[in-house]
């Protein structure tokens, strides 16, 4: 929601712009554009997830609880099909406000469908409102979100709650890789805390633009240039390479949440049509 109108004020002044959060897919579109992203659009993001409840887990109920915006939104137009062509039955759809904490009656309602997978497409101060009466009301899914209760902040907030809870993100601080491990031990020196993927995502534009200045130059038109011909540069992400659109190949990482501890479940790229594991 706020992306959007930046991109706005970018493109008129021609001014190149990184993006390592957001992920509507309207920021990145083809043409003639200054707007790169390191991260997956939201597109990206729900096809790697389905893809993962479809063949991996072969789901076969799906409910979602989500904040009726614009991340939320799209996450679940997005979502809801691809779920349905592999044979899933969606069993239930509640938006509600982004700040909503009470969740009785929506509780009440998915409890009687047995859901395998609930998506909670939320923040966490929402989301913990949500698992802390979803147990105390003894309903019981496979949690499942993509990127906004992925940072190590969620779960440990969320402690037992977060029992079973998988999440979708391109950065997971538990990951085995070697530039992951180095990012993560160099953050916690820092800030002595892990770092989300948040930290990853734009300490990732920082590097890349960095390297664009030293290609390009400092003007605008140049750095613009520069960020558009980059190829394969190594980063915690993975290479980063935009297409047309602007848009990075993306770095995926899918975890769950068990006895207090974030496991890595999948860990990929996306290459053509396919995931390939990332070492």
């Amino acid at each position: 929601s706020v992306s959007l109108p930046v991109k706005d004020v970018a493109l008129r002044a021609s001014v190149p712009t990184l993006e390592g959060v957001a992920g509507t897919d309207a920021l990145t579109q083809k043409g003639p554009h200054s707007i790169f992203r390191v991260v997956p659009n939201i597109a990206l993001y729900t096809e790697f997830g389905t893809d993962y409840l479809c063949k991996v887990m072969k789901v076969k109920r799906v409910a979602f609880v989500f904040q009726n915006d614009d991340f939320g939104r799209e996450t679940v137009d997005l979502s809801k099909p691809r779920l349905e062509a592999c044979g899933a039955t969606v069993v239930g759809s509640f938006p509600g406000t982004p700040e909503e904490t009470n969740f009785q009656t929506v509780i009440t309602d998915l409890k009687s469908q047995h859901p395998d997978v609930t998506y909670l497409i939320r923040w966490p101060p929402s989301a913990i409102a949500f698992l802390r009466q979803a147990a105390e009301a003894g309903f019981h899914s496979t949690w499942f979100n993509i990127g906004s209760l992925s940072g190590p902040d969620f779960t440990a907030m969320a402690g037992k709650f977060a029992e079973g809870f998988m999440g979708v993100n391109v950065f997971e601080p538990s990951s085995d890789r070697p530039a992951a491990k180095r990012f993560v031990e160099d953050f916690r020196k820092r800030f002595n805390k892990e770092p989300d993927w948040f930290a990853a995502g734009y300490y990732t534009t920082v590097k890349v633009a960095a390297d664009a200045i030293r290609r390009g130059g400092t003007t605008r038109a140049g750095i613009a240039k520069a960020l558009a011909e980059t190829k394969d540069l190594p980063s915690i992400l993975g290479p980063i390479s935009f297409d047309e659109t602007g848009q990075a190949p993306s770095l995926f990482t899918l975890f769950q949440y068990h006895d207090g501890k974030r496991q890595v479940l999948r860990e990929s790229i996306r290459v053509g049509q396919r995931y390939t594991n990332v070492k």
